[in-house]
This record gives structure tokens, sequence and C-alpha cells, in this order.
């Protein structure tokens, strides 16, 4: 069981991608899809949770996947809430480490889905931070579905809130939320992943490729959430979302920001 530690707050982004293929039939991941030119949803999500404030990134994939994404990615981004500073633009850079956790053998073909990546990417997170020390455990985790396109504004708007220890929070698109399976980010605590935790044994059946973030999510109550509209939204978790959302507006405002670029640890030496 996770133990909340009150001394501390650490923000954990969560990014399931391992799960049931999408309607795509790409040669590569669903989550490499092109949003806008040399510009990926694995990747607007990552900048999304940088947005956020968060302190590390999580990426929940299968083994075989690492190494294509994590050679776009990377190993760690900058904060863009100090890159965008105009008048100390980089005087106090923060690096957001990105981590990759390959989901465990056993659990294909039995545990696939993108809701279990999220419980399995929260555990991987508090076991390898508490390895590390006691003051780095995450208290909270920040789940951001590449197929989920929010306004980024929005996002920073709530930065306060995701970086503190107040309620819960989630986001609403037409009085929707994840418990609708809309790809909505949302955050949940050390309690209620225990929680979930044991409801998703209970009801294992021992083939849950189909379950949802409804099913697995379903212990936690909403009704104590900080709830925040979403801006505009896009989900684009099947083939016709997909193409409605290139063919929007906002998708042809979104570009690759500048300052994205692949950085890498080489041992003791760090590579900008």
């Amino acid at each position: 069981m996770i133990e909340h530690n009150p001394l501390t707050y650490h923000t954990a982004a969560i990014i399931p991608i391992a799960g049931q293929p999408l309607d795509f039939n790409m040669p590569w991941d669903d989550c490499l899809m092109p949003i806008s030119q040399d510009y990926m949803l694995i990747e607007r999500a990552v900048h999304t949770a940088a947005m956020s404030g968060c302190n590390t990134i999580w990426v929940v994939m299968y083994r075989e996947s690492q190494p294509l994404i994590k050679k776009k990615l990377g190993n760690w981004i900058y904060d863009p809430f100090h890159v965008w500073d105009k008048q100390m633009p980089f005087m106090h850079k923060r690096e957001i480490p990105i981590y990759y956790v390959a989901i465990n053998p056993k659990d294909r073909k039995r545990r696939d889905s993108q809701a279990w990546s999220v419980l399995y990417g929260a555990k991987t997170a508090y076991k390898v931070s508490s390895k590390i020390s006691k003051w780095v455990v995450p208290s909270r985790f920040l789940v951001i579905s590449p197929y989920g396109i929010i306004d980024e504004t929005i996002i920073e708007k709530m930065r306060p809130i995701i970086r503190s220890s107040q309620n819960e929070l989630l986001f609403v698109d037409n009085n929707k939320t994840f418990l609708n399976n809309t790809h909505l980010p949302f955050t949940f605590n050390m309690e209620q992943y225990n929680s979930c935790n044991r409801f998703f044994k209970d009801i294992y059946s021992g083939c849950d490729t189909d379950k949802t973030f409804a099913d697995v999510f379903n212990p936690i109550d909403i009704n104590s959430y900080i709830k925040q509209e979403s801006g505009w939204f896009y989900n684009v978790s099947n083939w016709e979302n997909y193409i409605s959302f290139l063919k929007s507006d906002h998708a042809g405002a979104i570009k690759r920001p500048k300052y994205m670029v692949l950085h890498k640890w080489r041992g003791f030496v760090k590579d900008k």
C-alpha cells in the first residue's frame, strides 16, 4: 500500500501509452501520429505535462516502443513556465526528467488497457522515488492522455493547484469528465490509488483488455474535486475524431515549441 508523506509535495505526471491499439492501423505506435509539422501526440502530451508544473514525467509503454519514443522525447524537458520569462530567459532553468516505464510482460493481453497503465505507472513512480529518498515520493499523480488534446493555456492557469496540496482536480468538456472515457486530464492521490488498485483486483477476471477509465477509477468520488472547464478540447482516440481535429482552426495554430529539443544524459555529461 502506498502511503502519503505529508512533509513534501511531489506531482508526478503519468502518460499512459500502453493499451489496446486504436483504429489508425499504422506501422508505428498510435501516440506517434502527427498533429503538426514535426510534432506528435506524445510530444504534445509531454509538453502539456510540463506546462502543468509537474516534478517528473512517467511514460508508460510497451518495451519494444521505448527506443523510438525515447529518441523523440529524450531524458528531460524544460519547464515552459521559466523558458517563457522574457525578462530573464533561461536564468532559472528547471529541467523536468522523463522516465520510461515498460509494462510488465505478465500483464500483456491480460491487463492491457490505458487505465491499467496509469495504475502501473503510479506504482512504479512510487517505488522508484522511494528508493531515492522519502522527500521525492509523489503525493499526487496527474494523468495526461496523448489522445486528449487540451487548451494548454487552461493547464497553465491551473498550475498552482496542480503543484499544491489542494483538492484533486479534473477537467470538464461538455459536462463530461475522464469517467466518461474522454481522455481528459485529471489527478488522483495516494489514497485514491490504493482504492482503485484494490478495486481493480476485485473486478479482475483474468483478461481485462477492455477495462476503461470509468471501470478502473470507479471508486473515485469526483464530488470533492475541483472542476475546471477545458476550454477547447479534442478526443482523437479514433480516426474520425483525428481527422476532425486536423481540419479545425486549433490544429492550424499548434506548432512545435522551439525550445522543445532532444535532451540526453550520457553518463555524467549532459548533452543539450
